[in-house]
């Protein structure tokens, strides 16, 4: 059976994969997040906006489908999730952690907005809207951002007046941020290091360096180094390539078509003394999911699971030429913390297996999250949160 959970999986999948193959140098990708709006959008947006904004409805289309098997539970539950894991961290005063946003804004004209936020959870909620921020009258905005943040409805319709139904000129933005501590910080700063983006050019970057006990995975092809993050079973890998790999290759030979492959690199690393120097780096993408899914993505999956490409209008699969469907992630890598915890230090005499291991050229990393599946904690899967390749670009 194909779930639609499993459809969203390898749309995000392939999305990624376009990305790594492309010329971008620097970029993050949340997966989880892209998934959630996905099916925000397939059951909820055509509620809102309409069925002239919208001709084309995969989920019934694949219900029509009686060898699917179409399951909703378990994505309801994912959404449900990170949203109680944020309103967490925001009732404990926490500026770590991450911050899912999904936001619908339609715009008939500039002076005439409207909006519909699924379940607005920031500490900044002008975050969103900054550059309609003009448009809006200052009582108006404080109005919006109040009913934005208290309001238990989810989906606003009586909002939106008929007369923008049809036509809208829509922008839709999926924003994740994320800053977490280290359970072990960095207690080093290297400012003005080599980072070497290919053979024939540097830059100087800010690199951070400790030395601990931290698990490493090998192969003949890459270096994998794990370090867990003080929040909710999280952890940070990095994946540096060996003997110029190309890190879309090296990607694609960890998860291959097996979404269990970084649970299998977690599983087989082992413990070492290491010395580690890396970025300190601060990376965002905007990536226009419109374009993603139309230039590969839904052709691909579609035509991988057998399904009629004839039921298939690109042009109508989101609403309308108009439409503008972001998704926005962060990632904020530092060495946060380091004042507030003791770090264990350990040296090259404790072991003969102490290495040094330089993230000073570009590497794949992957942010993920250990979930428990059963009640006794003994077994895990690392699902992954964030994935991206960093190649010495940051953002201010």
């Amino acid at each position: 059976m194909y779930k639609l959970h499993d459809m969203m999986l390898d749309i995000s999948d392939v999305i990624y994969d376009q990305m790594l193959q492309e010329n971008t140098n620097t970029f993050v990708f949340s997966p989880f997040s892209v998934i959630n709006f996905l099916w925000i959008y397939f059951n909820v947006y055509e509620k809102i906006a309409g069925d002239t904004c919208l001709d084309f409805d995969l989920k019934n289309f694949v219900q029509r489908k009686k060898s699917y098997n179409v399951e909703f539970t378990d994505i309801n539950h994912q959404i449900r999730n990170i949203f109680d894991k944020t309103n967490w961290f925001l009732e404990q005063g926490h500026s770590e952690g991450f911050v899912y946003l999904n936001n619908f804004i339609f715009c008939k004209d500039e002076s005439n907005l409207i909006f519909e936020i699924d379940q607005k959870i920031t500490r900044s909620p002008n975050l969103i809207i900054t550059e309609y921020q003009s448009s809006l009258k200052s009582e108006d905005l404080s109005k919006l951002i109040s009913q934005t943040i208290n309001s238990e409805v989810k989906w606003r319709l009586n909002k939106i007046p008929n007369v923008c139904r049809n036509n809208l000129n829509t922008k839709i933005l999926n924003t994740v941020l994320y800053s977490s501590v280290w359970e072990i910080p960095f207690i080093t700063e290297l400012e003005n290091e080599n980072f070497y983006i290919n053979k024939n050019k540097t830059v100087k970057i800010t690199m951070m360096q400790k030395t601990d006990k931290m698990l490493k995975f090998e192969t003949d092809d890459f270096i994998a180094v794990t370090l867990p993050l003080n929040i909710y079973c999280m952890n940070f890998i990095a994946v540096l390539p060996k003997n110029d790999k190309n890190l879309f290759d090296i990607h694609k030979s960890i998860t291959g078509n097996n979404r269990n492959g970084l649970n299998d690199l977690m599983s087989k690393a082992t413990e070492h003394f290491l010395t580690l120097t890396m970025p300190s780096f601060k990376v965002e993408s905007v990536l226009n999911l419109v374009f993603k899914m139309k230039n590969e993505s839904v052709k691909k999956i579609f035509k991988e699971n057998n399904i009629d490409e004839n039921f298939i209008n690109f042009e109508n699969v989101f609403i309308n030429s108009q439409t503008d469907f972001e998704h926005i992630a962060m990632v904020d890598i530092n060495d946060h913390g380091a004042n507030d915890i003791e770090l264990k230090m350990s040296s090259s005499s404790e072991s003969d297996e102490f290495k040094e291991i330089q993230l000073n050229r570009p590497f794949l990393f992957y942010i993920v999250e250990n979930i428990a599946l059963d009640d006794e904690l003994k077994r895990f899967s690392s699902v992954p949160i964030f994935m991206g390749r960093y190649s010495g670009e940051n953002i201010e």
